[in-house]
C-alpha cells in the first residue's frame, strides 16, 4: 500500500470533521455576505440576506452616492444569533482600513425592527460623530451637511421572538 493510500481514511476523517464544525457553526450564527464594487459617481444600492427568497426581517441594504477616482470593493455582510435574537449587519471596504472615496450619503438599513445599536466609522477608523449620521426606526443614514468620511458600519437590531 502506498503511504497516500495509506493516509486516505485519515483525511477523510479529518475532513468530515471539519465540515461537521462548519455546519455547526453556520446553524448557531447563520451569515450572509456580499461583495461589491462602488463606482465614484454612480449612486448605488447592494441588498443580502439571510433567507431564501428575502424576506424583510433579515434583509440589510446599503445605499450611497460617492465622489473619487476609482471604483473599490466593499462588502457587506448580514448574520444572526439565535441565542440572543440579535440581528448584525456591517458594511466596509473588503480588503483596506481606508477609503479614497469621499460619501455624499449613504443609508444602511436593516430589516424591520428599531436598532438597538449603532456604530459608524471615519475614513480613520474612528467613531464618527453623533452629529453626522441619524438613527430612524431600522436605518441609519448621513445628514445633509456631513463631512463626507465614512469608511464602514455595523448596526444591529433585536428581533420579535
Amino acid at each position: 500500500m502506498t503511504a497516500a493510500k495509506a493516509c486516505m481514511p485519515l483525511l477523510i476523517v479529518i475532513l468530515s470533521f471539519v465540515l461537521l464544525a462548519v455546519s455547526l457553526v453556520s446553524a448557531d450564527e447563520p451569515e450572509a455576505r456580499r461583495a461589491f464594487k462602488i463606482v465614484p459617481g454612480q449612486a448605488g444600492s447592494v441588498s443580502v440576506s439571510l433567507n431564501t427568497p428575502p424576506v424583510k426581517e433579515s434583509t440589510c441594504t446599503f445605499s450611497h452616492q460617492t465622489r473619487g477616482a476609482t471604483p473599490e470593493e466593499w462588502e457587506l455582510e448580514i448574520r444572526g444569533d439565535p441565542s440572543s435574537g440579535e440581528m448584525f449587519c456591517s458594511v466596509g471596504r473588503a480588503s483596506a482600513t481606508q477609503t479614497y472615496l469621499m460619501f455624499e450619503g449613504f443609508k444602511l438599513h436593516l430589516g424591520t425592527a428599531d436598532l438597538a445599536d449603532v456604530i459608524v466609522f471615519d475614513n480613520e477608523g474612528k467613531p464618527l460623530p453623533d452629529d453626522q449620521y441619524e438613527v430612524r426606526g431600522a436605518q441609519v443614514s448621513s445628514v445633509s451637511g456631513w463631512n463626507g468620511q465614512f469608511v464602514g458600519a455595523e448596526i444591529v437590531a433585536l428581533l420579535n421572538m
